[in-house]
């Protein structure tokens, strides 16, 4: 069996098994996404406590439904918020916390992003000071 094979049979096995457990959160069905998962709460609150949270003024995250109160995090702590657009057809996106102040959770989700931020190209985003990622369903060993 090929990488490919292989790895899409075993996204589909936890795909499936985060179902069933409950573990799995909305959006649903997780199938073909990056699941939001139970306790991506916790894990937000953790990066907030990060020394590297409290000095970043740039922070890039992805626009996977489970970053979405990072994101708005980022707003709120006065933060630049870089992130990709879903599947890079819009190239990148940047909200400035100024452009969203009293919108931070609107403009923390994609439409929100798309509505008081800008669209930018891969070489006019903003040296980020902090890239938050979590979320992958499986991966190989050189991270594919």
């Amino acid at each position: 069996m090929d990488v490919k094979t292989a790895k899409r049979r075993l996204r589909k096995r936890i795909w499936t098994k985060l179902e069933a457990d409950g573990a799995a959160r909305f959006p649903l069905p997780c199938f073909g996404r990056i699941p939001n998962f139970s306790g991506s709460e916790k894990a937000v609150d953790k990066v907030r406590r990060l020394t590297e949270w409290k000095s970043a003024r740039v922070v890039f995250a992805s626009p996977d439904y489970t970053q979405q109160k990072i994101r708005e995090y980022a707003l709120l702590d006065g933060k630049l918020l870089v992130m990709a657009s879903p599947k890079l057809k819009s190239g990148y996106i940047i909200v400035d916390q100024k452009e969203a102040k009293g919108f931070e959770g609107h403009a923390s989700t994609i439409r929100g992003a798309f509505k008081y931020g800008k669209s930018v190209t891969a070489q006019e985003i903003p040296r980020p000071d902090l890239i938050v990622e979590w979320g992958s369903v499986a991966v190989d060993l050189n991270g594919q």
